[in-house]
């Protein structure tokens, strides 16, 4: 079953993961988390930014962006075996001439056992400039290797790697 959320606020965003984990507790079954859009490291903590964020310090970003973790706490919390994480959202800090806390890219994140976390580019790392099309030049290989996976039949380890391996040929 699917949650499919654009374009949304904070309070939308976190109550999009807590049906998400309730869901997937209650079904079972492979839990799969995708987001495309913003993201920002701080403090070697990740989050994912709401479209109506005001972000002025570092102070902010607690209170206005969603932690990641709390995606992985609700996939844990569920304990249904198989977890899958993949995160297009290591974009460039639109936020860098204000707040002086944040890293670069996303940092690395522990996966509870039974998951995997994708990331568009490596951890502390900057993805490949904004595309002209619709999708991150990520995404349009993810969907790809989707397509593909029709096909051949090939395992998340080997699909991701073969995302990962379109985009540094871009």
């Amino acid at each position: 079953k699917v949650i499919l959320k654009t374009n949304i606020g904070n309070r939308a965003m976190a109550k999009a993961v807590q049906r998400f984990g309730t869901q997937l507790q209650q079904q079972g079954g492979i839990g799969l988390f995708y987001f495309s859009g913003h993201g920002l490291q701080a403090k070697g903590t990740n989050y994912l930014v709401p479209v109506d964020a005001n972000i002025n310090s570092g102070a902010d970003i607690r209170w206005e962006t969603l932690d990641a973790n709390r995606v992985l706490a609700q996939m844990e919390q569920a304990n249904n075996g198989v977890n899958i994480v993949i995160l297009d959202a290591c974009r460039d800090n639109p936020y860098k001439t204000n707040v002086k806390s944040l890293g670069k890219g996303l940092a690395k994140m522990q996966s509870p056992t039974g998951s995997i976390i994708a990331y568009a580019t490596a951890p502390g790392k900057v993805s490949y400039g904004d595309s002209q099309e619709r999708n991150s030049i990520y995404t349009k290989y993810l969907l790809s290797a989707l397509r593909d996976q029709q096909k051949t039949a090939l395992s998340i380890l080997d699909l991701l790697t073969d995302v990962t391996s379109q985009v540094l040929k871009k």
